[in-house]
């Protein structure tokens, strides 16, 4: 629901400014991050590249939130890559992934390595894409988030091409198993509600 999330984040950015509370004002670098990221998923790169910017003006942002740093960079990189505009997108991959590390943020590593791998694979430098990809999946084995492993299995199948149907068969286990759990949830969910409104 895109045009949902757009109208909802500008309209918590507009209580923000009418309202100029210092706690709510920290919320802004989050909210515009995560305007730009509707906008990625909208294949909206100029302007989801604009949001990223505007939401790393905010000074001392690297040192109040470098989870969040992190993130911004990660996404813009993502953003630049997709659109096909290649300049300093490994500076800013690298430079999210290094925070990541320092802040031992496994979910936010696996998705630097996997990012970095799917930069390698578009500048046709195979061994590098397939490097990274194996770290990735080598993380997702402690990690073990089901969601972070299917992103890396889906990158290491693309790209370590002599393990290309492990990856994708352990892809498709996990993925069918997910459908699962989310099915069997919902299910659960649809009962309490019954059971809620019989009550």
């Amino acid at each position: 629901e895109y045009k949902l999330a757009i109208k909802y984040f500008q309209e918590a950015l507009e209580l923000i400014k009418q309202n100029k509370d210092d706690e709510l004002f920290q919320n802004q670098p989050t909210l515009l991050s995560n305007l730009g990221l509707v906008y990625t998923n909208l294949e909206q790169h100029n302007k989801a590249i604009e949001y990223y910017n505007k939401s790393l003006d905010f000074k001392d942002l690297q040192s109040s939130n470098p989870v969040l740093y992190a993130n911004i960079l990660d996404n813009l990189a993502t953003s630049k890559l997709l659109k096909g505009d290649y300049l300093n997108v490994l500076n800013l991959f690298q430079e999210s992934f290094k925070i990541r590390l320092k802040q031992k943020n496994d979910s936010g590593i696996i998705i630097s390595c996997v990012h970095i791998s799917q930069y390698y694979e578009k500048i046709k430098d195979f061994e590098n894409a397939s490097k990274y990809a194996e770290k990735a999946v080598e993380i997702t084995k402690k990690y073990k988030n089901p969601y972070d492993v299917l992103v890396a299995y889906k990158q290491a199948a693309k790209v370590i091409k002599e393990n290309t149907i492990k990856y994708s068969e352990d892809y498709l286990r996990i993925s069918d198993s997910l459908k699962v759990e989310e099915k069997k949830n919902e299910d659960r969910f649809a009962r309490i509600e019954l059971e809620t409104e019989e009550i």
